[in-house]
């Protein structure tokens, strides 16, 4: 059962839209302060342009990503890798110490109650509802939100961007939004992460 649900999870349509989300929310880190500032001087242009290296390096890592999510497939017993409550605090405590180490500034980070729900034959993790019609297994799907909140320049945003899609396959971001914070170049990150765990009833 386990292994089902990671390919229901890693073939679901929506599981690529979220990568390749986070790939425009990384153009628009760097599209929205260098149009602003497109009048600035010539040191902020060269700042700019490496920050923009950095950026393509570091794209270069989301292939490695997908790669790396299609291998969990083969892996024996992958419910029990996925994130229960405690593993959930851990991706937390994680995300808290990446944002410090990437210079940003946490200004809030929660995580939500578990939303349980069943878990269907040929289910998966991404519909609220589920596959209603489907047959039901003796398992519940648990999706906890963890929702951060963070503070930095054009190239923090953008590597704590890239480390949070590579915090753990059961963990996605989305629902990225960024907005301006001050004239002094700083930007506001809002992200809102998924995390998904499978527990078995015993009906």
């Amino acid at each position: 059962m386990g292994n089902q649900f990671v390919q229901a999870f890693l073939e679901h349509p929506r599981r690529g839209t979220l990568v390749w989300a986070t790939a425009i929310v990384l153009a628009l880190l760097l599209v929205i302060p260098a149009w602003d500032h497109y009048t600035g001087t010539r040191g902020e242009v060269a700042r700019y342009n490496t920050e923009l290296r950095e950026i393509s390096c570091s794209l270069s890592n989301l292939e490695l990503l997908r790669a790396k999510l299609r291998e969990v497939e083969s892996i024996p017993n992958a419910s029990n890798q996925m994130l229960d409550g405690d593993a959930a605090a851990e991706i937390r405590e994680r995300v808290t110490k990446l944002a410090q180490q990437m210079g940003c500034r946490v200004r809030r980070l929660t995580m939500s109650h578990p939303v349980i729900r069943p878990w269907h034959v040929n289910d998966n993790p991404f519909d609220e509802d589920g596959s209603r019609d489907a047959e039901a297994t003796n398992f519940m799907l648990e999706t906890r939100t963890l929702t951060l909140s963070v503070g930095g320049s054009l190239a923090e945003l953008t590597k704590l961007t890239i480390a949070l899609t590579r915090l753990d396959r059961f963990a996605v971001p989305s629902n990225m939004t960024l907005q301006r914070e001050g004239n002094d170049g700083h930007l506001i990150l809002d992200v809102e992460i998924s995390l998904f765990n499978l527990t078995e009833t015993f009906d």
